[in-house]
């Protein structure tokens, strides 16, 4: 769908500028990728990858050697007699003009600040230009990229559906691909690994990328936001965020590390399993905490059943922390044990949350009043919060069986 849309703009009589943006490795680089060789031979065709120690300088010496290859030579004439910057916009217009030029610009987020103002000139050049299309590619949106602007068009890239992922595989149906296909996340670069390395090993790669280019570069503050939305399963408003500040989560939307949806907001399922593995079981056992604080605060029967869920994972994360201080010597029988229970204990609450959900839909319940209908979603949730004591019952050292 995201390359279709790129297609209609690129074909399209009129100028336009499209901005590609999203987390590191979901797939920008390799849309603008296809794009481009499906233009290839049609029209001329730009390309230029940013990095971090490019200047004016390098980038213009690259573009205006592009346009002077087409017969091009109004900026190139402008430079020379001393022309600064700012003074550019209508030699690139008239370079542009009746051209049908096609510029690819990738890793725009490394252009940095001193190169605002060129880019700023080039993506009006390209408006004006009323035929040359451009095409940014970007980890967060550029301080000069207007969306609301006209002429500019913006495709957030969030990840692949699953058939997309398995049309990636080039129709491979082994029980590995179709377990990469799953365990990918949406994330095409994570696949991509998966299927050249193995699990195992891509994982590890994957890991290490997102460490050096999201970890390592967020603020503790933006960290914190991170890991608190890797417990929600949900989107959840921006009051779940706590004492978070505005300027906080704004830089993290911008650097597409979080996205607002229609329930609120929330994170990549491959940054909430990156964070969440990145925590120590206290700090897990005070974000599920804080999960549960919030959710109580709702009404609603989807709520309490994540509320449950948060308080019966704080309550094990306490207790295995409480196991492995007092008895250092766990047999590996124990620990199997203990793994058992928090997968029987997830799989019934899941159970019950998607058997509360059938009692409240369940047409068959037309009979009772509200008020017992009402009453419905309390009892499912009592019976969450014992089965939950229940559950820190049989976790105790002295209990052999259930």
């Amino acid at each position: 769908n995201e390359l279709q849309q790129v297609e209609e703009k690129l074909s399209a009589k009129e100028s336009a500028v499209i901005l590609l943006w999203g987390i590191p490795g979901i797939g920008k680089s390799t849309l603008g990728s296809k794009a481009f060789d499906r233009h290839s031979g049609k029209r001329s065709m730009f390309w230029y990858t940013f990095r971090e120690w490019d200047t004016e300088g390098s980038f213009t010496s690259a573009f205006v050697g592009f346009l002077g290859s087409l017969g091009k030579g109004e900026t190139s004439d402008a430079l020379k007699r001393g022309h600064v910057t700012a003074d550019l916009f209508v030699p690139k217009v008239n370079d542009l003009s009746d051209s049908e030029v096609v510029l690819f610009l990738d890793d725009v987020q490394k252009a940095g600040s001193q190169l605002g103002l060129l880019l700023s000139v080039l993506v009006d050049a390209v408006k004006a230009s009323n035929s040359a299309k451009l095409l940014l590619m970007s980890r967060s949106i550029p301080p000069f990229f207007s969306k609301t602007s006209p002429g500019n068009f913006v495709t957030e890239l969030t990840g692949l559906d699953r058939e997309a992922l398995k049309q990636l595989v080039a129709g491979a149906k082994t029980p590995e691909a179709l377990r990469a296909v799953d365990e990918s996340h949406g994330h095409p670069l994570l696949l991509k690994l998966m299927l050249s390395g193995g699990a195992g090993q891509s994982k590890g790669d994957i890991i290490e990328f997102i460490e050096r280019e999201v970890y390592l570069t967020a603020t503790p503050a933006e960290r914190s936001v991170l890991e608190l939305l890797s417990k929600f399963r949900h989107p959840v408003p921006a009051d779940a965020m706590g004492s978070s500040e505005y300027e906080v989560v704004a830089r993290l939307r911008q650097r597409a590390l979080i996205t607002e949806q229609e329930g609120g907001t929330s994170t990549h399922d491959l940054l909430k399993e990156f964070f969440s593995s990145r925590v120590s079981s206290e700090k897990r056992a005070e974000l599920h905490r804080r999960a549960a604080s919030y959710c109580e605060k709702h009404p609603q029967v989807e709520w309490k059943l994540d509320q449950a869920k948060h308080l019966a994972e704080s309550d094990f994360l306490c207790w295995t922390q409480q196991h492995i201080a007092t008895k250092p010597t766990t047999s590996a029988h124990d620990d199997a044990r203990t793994l058992q229970l928090k997968q029987d204990l997830l799989e019934e609450l899941l159970g019950y949350r998607l058997f509360a959900r059938d009692l409240r839909n369940d047409q068959r319940l037309a009979p009772w009043n509200s008020a017992q209908r009402d009453q419905c979603p309390q009892r499912v949730f009592c019976l969450l919060r014992n089965h939950r004591l229940m559950a820190r019952m049989y976790t105790r050292p002295v209990l052999t069986n259930r």
